[in-house]
């Protein structure tokens, strides 16, 4: 069994989408670490969003 399928049968995604209180709140809060991170790795390259050209869907 690979590593993928023993986490995705561990329940953990399940019991972190009820922590979240839901998959509305769970979605909203991966997008919000997704935009950090994004953040994270322009600052990473020595940018921002103003000098940096990430394009008018990631502005």
């Amino acid at each position: 069994m690979s590593s993928y399928r023993k986490w995705r049968e561990s329940g953990h995604l399940e019991r972190a989408i009820e922590a979240a209180g839901g998959v509305e709140a769970f979605e909203d809060e991966v997008h919000h670490l997704r935009e950090e991170a994004q953040g994270w790795q322009l600052a990473g390259n020595g940018c921002d969003l103003d000098s940096c050209d990430v394009g008018p869907e990631r502005a």
